[in-house]
């Protein structure tokens, strides 16, 4: 079979060197987010019998997805075979007598359901090292985010993770598509970029079109930037190029600055990176 070039996908390994509890990641459909956060479940399963929570808003988004779950990345493991029951994820290395029965070793991860997540607060998950929650922004359609879903995402969280206890760290990715179609269908005024917009420090010039592009579809929303240590604003051509539509807004300064948006009565307090490392707190 032929070898996959992972280079044009995204990468959970690059996303985790900045040690984060949360990640939120957003971008084109078909470049590997799902797949990607599914290996790292199969993998650390496979490794080191770390489970993992998959998440989806209603019970209806997640009968398919679970049911389709380890279809298009079994074949990545030709010595195991893979199985869903009920809200259990299943994993074992293939076995010649086919009648030798799946056992708690063989659960690899749960389904959880975020609009009845409340009920599993007296459950223990004590091996879940990994939540992924797909499709966390609404696309086109009828449905609606659930009544105070950020707290009952976090109170989920905290059923899993167990804060203050010994349970081992839990890493939560969100995932989504297309947050430029999301901005223009909700019609959203304000979108913080807290930091690395880019992975590293020059964007192609193709992927800098592409973004001044979308940023230009969306002219009644604000942008509002704050260079991280991967993309730092010193010496960034595009922060630097005049190049950036209007409606951009970059803080340029690893002091502490701020937009005012008098319309709305809104300010926006932040600070650059100016280079790798950040040389005095900007709070302080």
């Amino acid at each position: 079979m032929q070898e996959i070039d992972r280079s044009i996908y995204w990468d959970i390994g690059r996303t985790l060197t900045h040690n984060r509890l949360v990640n939120f990641i957003v971008g084109n459909r078909g470049g590997g987010k799902s797949y990607g956060a599914k290996k790292r479940c199969i993998d650390n399963f496979l490794k080191r019998k770390e489970q993992f929570g998959y998440i989806r808003r209603y019970r209806d988004d997640l009968k398919k997805p679970m049911e389709q779950f380890f279809k298009d990345i079994e074949w990545e493991y030709p010595e195991h075979e893979f199985k869903i029951e009920g809200d259990k994820f299943l994993i074992r290395l293939k076995s010649e007598d086919k009648n030798v029965k799946w056992t708690d070793e063989d659960i690899a991860g749960y389904g959880f359901v975020l609009s009845t997540a409340n009920n599993k607060k007296s459950i223990s998950y004590p091996d879940i090292t990994t939540l992924v929650f797909d499709e966390f922004l609404i696309e086109k359609g009828n449905q609606r985010y659930l009544p105070n879903e950020p707290e009952k995402m976090l109170n989920l969280y905290e059923t899993v993770a167990r804060p203050g206890t010994q349970h081992p760290r839990v890493v939560l990715f969100l995932l989504a598509n297309a947050m430029m179609e999301f901005v223009r269908e909700r019609k959203v005024n304000y979108v913080l970029i807290a930091g690395d917009l880019f992975d590293a420090k020059y964007a192609t010039n193709t992927t800098a079109e592409i973004l001044i592009r979308e940023f230009r579809n969306c002219p009644d929303a604000k942008f509002i930037i704050a260079p991280g240590k991967n993309d730092h604003y010193e010496n960034n051509p595009l922060y630097l190029s005049g190049r950036l539509p209007d409606n951009c807004y970059v803080f340029s300064s690893d002091t502490l600055s701020r937009f005012d948006f008098e319309e709305d009565k809104l300010t926006v307090y932040g600070w650059a990176f100016m280079g790798d490392t950040m040389k005095t707190n900007p709070i302080i």
